[in-house]
Order: C-alpha cells, then structure tokens, then sequence
C-alpha cells in the first residue's frame, strides 16, 4: 500500500479562506532546504540522503499487519458515510442517482417475467439479447456527455465572466428526463405486447438518462463537495443496494398483478419528480455551499471527510 499526506493547505478548493500567504512560506522553506542540502554536501551524499528505502521481501508485502495508516476512529470512519446526508445538496445526489439506478434495474427484473411468455416466448439466449438495447443507450449516452460536458463548462462560464461554478454540472441532468419517458414507454409497450425491437428501445433510453443523470450529478458531487466525495460514493453504493434489495421483494408480484404499464407509470413519475428537484440547487447551490462551510455537521462532530485524491 502507498499512502501520500498531502499539506492540507494545497487543498484551497476545500477551504473557507485560502491562506495563500501561509503557502508562500511553506514554498519558500521548502526551497531554502534544498538550496542549503545541495550547498553543503555532494551530488552522492544528496542520492544517499534521499535514498529508496529496500524492497519488501515477499514475507512483508504478505504481512496482514504491517503500520498504521490512520489515526481515526473506527466508528467515526463508519458514520460519516451516513452522516454525509445531513447535507441536503447531497442527499439529493445519493437519492437521485441511486434511485434512478434502481429504477433501471427494475426492468431488469420483470425481462424474464414478461418476455419468456406468450407472445413473445423468448429462450434465456433471446432474454439476454434484450440487453443489446441497453448496451446501446448507455454508449450513446457516455460519447455524447463525454462531448459535451466541459464545452458547455466552458461556456457557461465565460458567460459568467470567467468564473467556474459547480452548479453548471447540473445543466446535463435535465437529460435524466430521457429515464422517465422511458420507462413510461417500457411499461406502456410491454402491456400492448409490443415488438421486444420497440421494448429494448425504450430499455435503451432509459440508461441513456441514467447514465446523463449519474454522470452529471456525481461530477457536481465531485466538484462542489470533494472534501466529502470518498463519502459520496460509499453512501450511494450502500442506497443503491437497499433499493435493488427492497425491489426485489415486490417489483415483480405487483408487475404479475397491476401490469408494466401501471408499475413503469410509477417509476417514470419518481424519475421526473426526482430530476424537476434539480433547479432548486442549481440556482441556490451556491448559497447552500456556503452555509455548509461554515456550518459543516461532521465538522461539529469532529468527523474527518476524506477527498477523492
């Protein structure tokens, strides 16, 4: 394991005041000590003092235990994924990434209930080539955000007179909109017994939408909050598999009892509820960042966020 400690002062993205000046200082001490050890010893006593310690033996990179690496509480490092929550700007991104994620495996769940019967009497070769929809849509949607992403940063922030927010990030995830009409039409064609061409179409949509979504509201998560961002992740992860877990439990007896066209109406209603929140922290994200800097929860609890280095 490598493991660097940066000086939390380069870190000015995370920091209510820069403290530029304190930089400066370290800099410039930093530079001193170097000038002095190349004035007082030699080219070889320079390599010798900063000399590769030995590589490990086989013995020690097998060691289970081999230094500490952190200081923290172990019971603090469980909570904070958790307790990231308190803020609302990420409670948004863990629930509407999450939750569209979910919605998109509950597809996946109902392919085999509903595509294995007549008309369709598909073999588990044929269900699985269902899938060919999706694989589409999700590479649309990653050529088309990887395009357009930082050209529309860029332009948004010259309109803004050269100065970036993490809110333009937001802009991409209207096109999370793409998840609810499709699963709407996933639900609508699947009751009429439409083609399974016209079906994984829409399948497909529905990851072009969420893959926008995901990427757009984990690049704000990443870029408004990345002193929290290892907690961020490890909180959507963990959301995402209780819902893939509760879904499991009622997706398919309520799709064999109300219909896909009902049950997808559903899911596709809590997509757009779940994207039309997004205008709320893109035009007040900036005054919600400020109030979480200096009113930081974990903070007051002395819990350490950890950045996505």
């Amino acid at each position: 394991m490598s493991l660097y400690r940066r000086d939390h002062r380069y870190d000015i993205d995370e920091l209510v005041e820069d403290k530029l000046d304190e930089l400066v200082v370290v800099e410039n001490r930093h530079k001193n000590e170097i000038e002095d050890i190349e004035k007082t010893t030699t080219t070889t006593s320079v390599a010798s003092a900063f000399q590769v310690p030995p590589k490990k033996t086989f013995l020690q990179e097998m060691a289970i235990f081999t230094e500490v690496y952190s200081i923290e509480n172990l019971l603090k490092l469980i909570a904070a994924p958790f307790l990231v929550n308190t803020s609302l700007a990420v409670m948004f991104v863990v629930v509407t990434s999450g939750g569209l994620t979910a919605l998109y495996v509950a597809t996946v769940f109902v392919l085999s209930q509903i595509f294995s019967l007549p008309p369709y009497l598909l073999t588990p070769f044929g269900i699985g080539n269902l899938s060919i929809g999706p694989f589409i849509g999700g590479l649309l949607a990653v050529l088309f955000i990887a395009s357009i992403n930082d050209p529309l940063i860029r332009w948004c922030s010259r309109r803004n007179n050269g100065v970036y927010e993490p809110e333009y990030r937001l802009l991409l995830n209207w096109f999370g909109l793409a998840a609810a009409a499709g699963l709407v039409g996933f639900g609508a064609l699947c009751q009429r017994l439409a083609s399974y061409y016209a079906t994984t179409t829409m399948h497909g949509i529905v990851l072009f939408g969420v893959v926008a979504s995901t990427t757009a509201l984990n690049s704000y998560a990443l870029d408004a909050y990345r002193d929290m961002s290892n907690e961020i992740f490890i909180a959507g992860i963990i959301f995402k598999n209780f819902v893939f877990y509760g879904f499991s439990y009622f997706v398919n007896n309520w799709t064999a009892k109300a219909g896909p066209e009902i049950v997808f109406g559903v899911f596709g209603a809590i997509a757009a509820g779940l994207i039309l929140i997004t205008p709320i922290f893109f035009h007040l994200g900036k005054r919600y960042r400020s109030f979480w800097a200096r009113h930081n929860f974990l903070e007051k609890l002395s819990i350490k966020a950890h950045a996505a280095l």
